[in-house]
């Protein structure tokens, strides 16, 4: 086992996530006529080689750096980035892969809802400290929740009663 430190930490998914963000606003206005299209493309295809290359990157720390991985699951909550940017990649993929599209939105969802109902069975038993209590906390349920809600509604899977 090494005892070097994995050089990608969990916080470069912010990286990824802001890149969608920007491209599929960006996406947007193009739609509405305001912006050129192949802005927003190249934006979104940058995040999506972005993003993949950090989920490469982290199914390598799972695997060769086992001790920093369940130190990410134990601490509070950045670990919520995948399944957002995973929805994310599933929304810039949409007009182009629907298959696909469906598939990283469905597995990011189900990753948000997992990681979300684990940090919140921690936080029922007390072993959150407040000084812990920073905006982090907020991220397994609502940012995730509200990419999950904006990604359903994009593939038409919506409740109307």
């Amino acid at each position: 086992m090494s005892t070097k430190k994995f050089p990608v930490p969990l916080s470069y998914f912010s990286m990824p996530l802001g890149l969608f963000a920007l491209g599929l606003s960006w996406r947007y206005g193009a739609h509405i006529g305001l912006l050129p299209n192949w802005a927003a493309e190249t934006l979104l295809a940058a995040a999506f080689v972005l993003w993949l290359l950090l989920v490469i990157a982290y199914i390598i720390k799972i695997h060769f750096f086992r001790p920093e991985f369940l130190q990410d699951l134990v601490q509070c909550c950045f670990i919520s980035a995948i399944p957002i940017t995973t929805m994310l990649a599933g929304l810039a993929a949409l007009p182009y892969q629907t298959p696909l599209a469906k598939g990283l939105i469905l597995l990011g969802t189900a990753g948000q809802l997992a990681f979300a109902m684990y940090r919140a069975g921690g936080l029922w038993r007390g072993v959150h400290t407040l000084d812990a209590t920073t905006p982090i906390v907020y991220l397994p349920t609502v940012a995730t929740n509200f990419v999950s809600a904006t990604a359903m509604a994009a593939l038409g899977l919506s409740d109307y009663a």
